[in-house]
């Protein structure tokens, strides 16, 4: 059955791509040098916990990531743009100690990142770009899981003692193909997860998120 689906997609790639190319040839104008773009984009997080603690051993979390944007290209050639976004995105982290302790946060946000963008190389179909900007977001849902064998107080946190609002930065490189667009950033997230006083043997260490983000878009318009 897979072998039937497989040879039928490799039956179909080539008409794809022929429809694809025809209708970037005849479209009046490219989308990357229309003043507004419109789309939705989806891909994957893949999460760690930043922190101060020693002897931490971090895990990365996979999570998926997924929205639409609006692209507001600027100047009279289109290369400057802002990128304003509305995501659905899972973040958090999780890890462990030597002693059997462990760490684990996770948060269903909703994000709003605004990237500002240049393009560095910039042809009529593809081009190449790089972005930063900051963000925002509030949790929809989180869990966490602590075990703490040496301070067993901190194993007495609940969700309803972790902040609910988060903000970053996020620094990344992009391209466009046609109406698709791909983006690999890199998220710094400023706010404990776990609240500002949850560990009482080092009140400074945190549990602030980064995570790799990567993502494929389709500009609608």
């Amino acid at each position: 059955m897979k072998l039937i689906l497989i040879i039928r997609w490799l039956l179909l790639f080539p008409f794809l791509i022929a429809t694809f190319y025809v209708d970037a040839q005849t479209e009046k104008k490219p989308s990357n040098l229309k003043s507004v773009n419109f789309g939705i984009k989806a891909g994957i997080n893949v999460n760690r916990l930043e922190t101060r603690i020693e002897r931490y051993i971090n895990e990365n979390y996979m999570g998926f990531n997924g929205g639409v944007f609006a692209r507001f290209n600027l100047t009279k050639r289109k290369r400057l743009h802002i990128q304003p976004e509305l995501n659905f995105s899972m973040i958090g982290g999780e890890g462990f100690f030597e002693n059997g302790g462990r760490y684990n946060i996770k948060s269903n946000t909703l994000e709003l990142p605004v990237a500002l963008g240049y393009k560095v190389l910039d042809f009529k179909l593809i081009n190449v770009r790089m972005h930063a900007g900051p963000f925002a977001s509030v949790s929809l849902s989180r869990s966490i899981y602590v075990l703490d064998p040496d301070f067993p107080s901190n194993s007495n946190f609940t969700v309803e003692k972790t902040p609910i609002w988060n903000g970053g930065f996020f620094i990344g490189l992009g391209s466009d193909i046609w109406r698709f667009t791909m983006d690999a950033r890199y998220k710094f997230g400023f706010v404990n997860m776990l609240g500002s006083n949850v560990l009482v043997q080092d009140p400074g260490a945190g549990f602030k998120n980064g995570h790799f983000e990567f993502s494929l878009g389709f500009k609608i318009f």
